[in-house]
């Protein structure tokens, strides 16, 4: 008798559709910035989340062509979704505010190749790894305000040769915050001796 045995492989990610409140807002770092605000989303618990369109109104002449930035505050979001950059091609901004995410990774950012300003204040992760930013060297600010972050690798923000400002207060390993390239370039070096598990 033989035993046939059946493995069935399911897949963890799924799809979205996103509503967002296009409109306009003046950053203190960026000037006037066309962005997709969040309305409404269902909680993101799976990795791969593939965001498959967005729907809101668009302000007069604008197009998905316009936004440059997404933005979500306080939604249940645990994975940084994939496929906002195949509806918004021109994205430069990305905050994910007083979300739930644990971990990030590089494939995470990846999709990100035109990132300036990277926001994942009030999170709860834990470890930015090496090469996490190996495809987004236009990175100029980054904020990992508020998190739960344990350890740096001393190498992560070495390709970034553009990183003007660097938020990392309130963290386990590290409570700082750098407002200018000296500063981050002082704290790049210090990195070899702190946030080390």
């Amino acid at each position: 008798m033989k035993l046939l045995i059946i493995f069935c492989f399911v897949s963890f990610s799924s799809s979205i559709i996103i509503e967002c409140e296009f409109k306009k807002d003046n950053w203190k770092i960026i000037d006037e910035i066309y962005l997709c605000g969040l309305k409404n989303w269902p909680s993101i618990t799976l990795p791969g989340t593939l965001i498959t369109s967005a729907t809101g109104t668009y302000q007069p002449s604008t197009n998905h062509y316009n936004v440059q930035a997404f933005e979500s505050i306080d939604r249940q979001i645990y994975y940084i979704p994939h496929g906002l950059v195949q509806i918004f091609p021109n994205l430069i901004a990305l905050t994910i505010w007083n979300g739930r995410i644990k971990e990030i990774h590089q494939n995470d950012f990846q999709q990100f190749p035109n990132l300036i300003y990277l926001n994942l204040g009030m999170n709860d992760i834990e470890i930015l790894e090496n090469d996490l930013f190996k495809f987004n060297y236009h990175l100029e600010f980054i904020r990992f305000f508020v998190n739960k972050i344990k350890e740096i690798h001393p190498s992560i923000f070495d390709n970034l040769n553009n990183l003007q400002w660097l938020d990392l207060e309130y963290n386990q390993c590290v409570n700082k915050e750098m407002k200018n390239r000296l500063n981050v370039l002082k704290f790049i070096d210090e990195l070899k001796e702190i946030c080390q598990e």
